[in-house]
């Protein structure tokens, strides 16, 4: 047995893959509808999602590159249904798998109990619960840098050519799926440089990252000449890192914890590098030009997971302290399902609930009304499931939002817009005061001096971050 090694009850080995799954499963499933309600994000793949191939690669090639690959992969889902469950269950299942590979990765690392513990803990993690339930690509994404980082470590101790091919491909999806996964690819370097591995296999996946690199180099580029759509992102400020830092601090203590050491790899050195690495890299880069979000690191939840199932295994070795710490850590666990759990299931548990601005537009507005968007942006609100295009008449689009090539919609120019808008009796103005000085255009500046000039407000209604209006000519309020 090795340093580190345990004694005592070990989960039976076809609970390993299962136990984490199953959870992960449950967990996904419940409440999974949000009582209805999609935020902004998701309304944009339910729109574009539906589009057909041509009509999504024209698109990309405008705007949101950097999501083409997922768009693509939801089209296919799309073909089969209709609706919420469709947009958000490919999440539920990637994450499931990734809980799965959590616990044979650990498994691998420091044996069957670790494994499982870091299996049933990744489920429960609240940014995992939050990213399972969304119809977006960061549950995917998080899935392929897990099954990733098994080839890896499978590569490690047996460097076979297949294997090396598995974590290309895994790799490389999960690049596809969001380029930023390539901060795990350098984060899989640092750890097989702690782990000092030989020349040969660091030689592998040389290869392998430079491959991987010149793949998605089209893709790298596309996203750049886009970057405009990130525009929204914060710049980080220096109090934004103390939350980050007493994370990697608590992380370095807990990989100070003994454990076995089943291969070449450490589980610290693997929990390590992705926990932090990939954060750190987005946070330094958001000082210059703002790209950090923490759902872009996802995957650093993996590091999360290992760490704790080695400290949850190391409780289990102290007699002492193992029905005691059980029973915290049952409770902690539930805990955090059934308070954090449930406020995630909640439809005001995202910033944006478009769900919400369209129900109030609708209660405000009457059947026939026109609608104008401030800015041109906020069109996303109505593209999920529950548009209000039946009710409202879209006054400053010009032709066909789904063959547009754009997410929403070219508008008219800005006389046009005039035109229209003062043929409307009634008009329903969505907007988002924030972000209107960053989206500022001829055309903006054109819907606002109209509707100050010629219209008045009758009435409106905050949601969020979202101002649902109602302006009319004088006297038809």
């Amino acid at each position: 047995m090795r340093p580190g090694a345990t004694k005592g009850w070990q989960p039976p080995r076809h609970a390993l893959a299962w136990a984490p799954f199953l959870l992960a499963l449950a967990l996904g499933l419940w409440g999974i509808r949000r009582e209805g309600t999609v935020w902004q994000d998701e309304a944009i793949t339910y729109e574009v999602a539906r589009r057909s191939f041509p009509e999504i690669w024209q698109t990309l090639a405008n705007i949101d590159a950097v999501h083409g690959f997922y768009y693509l992969i939801m089209h296919i889902f799309y073909m089969f249904g209709d609706g919420l469950l469709t947009l958000r269950l490919p999440s539920v299942m990637a994450t499931a798998v990734a809980a799965c590979g959590v616990a044979l990765m650990g498994n691998k690392l420091a044996g069957p109990r670790v494994g499982i513990l870091a299996g049933l803990v990744f489920p429960i993690l609240p940014m995992v619960q939050r990213y399972a339930q969304e119809g977006r690509s960061y549950a995917m994404v998080c899935a392929s840098v897990v099954w990733a980082t098994y080839f890896l470590v499978l590569a490690v101790e047996r460097p076979a050519r297949n294997i090396w091919c598995g974590y290309a491909l895994t790799s490389l999806v999960a690049c596809l799926l969001h380029e930023f996964a390539i901060l795990a690819v350098v984060a899989h370097g640092v750890t097989l440089f702690l782990a000092h591995v030989s020349r040969r296999i660091l030689a592998a996946w040389v290869r392998t990252a430079l491959f991987v690199s010149v793949a998605i180099t089209p893709l790298l580029t596309l996203s750049v000449l886009q970057s405009d759509q990130v525009s929204w992102i914060s710049p980080t400020r220096w109090g934004n890192l103390t939350a980050p830092l007493v994370l990697s601090a608590v992380a370095v203590c807990c990989a100070r914890i003994p454990v076995e050491h089943r291969t070449t790899i450490a589980s610290w050195q693997l929990a390590l590098p992705l926990l932090i690495l990939p954060a750190a890299t987005l946070q330094a880069i958001s000082f210059f030009k703002p790209l950090y979000v923490d759902r872009y690191v996802l995957f650093s939840q993996l590091g999360v997971a290992l760490l704790l199932g080695v400290v949850l295994n190391w409780v289990w070795s102290v007699r002492g302290l193992r029905w005691g710490a059980g029973v915290i850590t049952v409770t902690a666990c539930a805990v955090t399902i059934m308070s954090t759990g449930v406020d995630l299931r909640k439809p005001g548990s995202r910033s944006d609930n478009a769900t919400e601005v369209v129900e109030a537009a609708a209660e405000l507005g009457r059947n026939g009304d026109g609608i104008v968007f401030i800015p041109a942006s906020r069109r996303a609100w109505t593209l999920g499931p529950g548009s209000l295009e039946q009710n409202f008449s879209d006054v400053t689009l010009s032709g066909n939002l789904q063959t547009s090539d754009t997410l929403y919609g070219k508008e008219v120019a800005p006389g046009e817009i005039r035109n229209r808008m003062l043929s409307e009796e009634r008009i329903v103005v969505l907007r988002e005061p924030h972000r209107e000085e960053a989206e500022e255009t001829t055309r903006e500046k054109a819907k606002r001096a109209t509707l100050n000039r010629y219209f008045v407000e009758c009435g409106s209604r905050t949601v969020g971050r979202a101002k649902v209006a109602i302006y009319a000519r004088s006297g038809n309020c």
